[in-house]
């Protein structure tokens, strides 16, 4: 997991095993966002490898 200052404006992102969540207004709320967004990026992967 990386947060990062976004290079087009003021803001930051979080990027994890190529999946990025952008537009947070400081660092402190994208390091907040954190265990959301690796939830969903882990939810995410599931459902593309799983079969139903």
């Amino acid at each position: 997991m990386r947060a990062l200052k976004e290079e087009d404006d003021d803001h930051f992102g979080l990027r994890y095993l190529g999946f990025s969540a952008t537009g947070f207004l400081t660092m402190d709320t994208a390091k907040q966002a954190v265990p959301e967004f690796a939830q969903r990026v882990l939810g995410r992967m599931v459902e593309m490898v799983s079969v139903y």
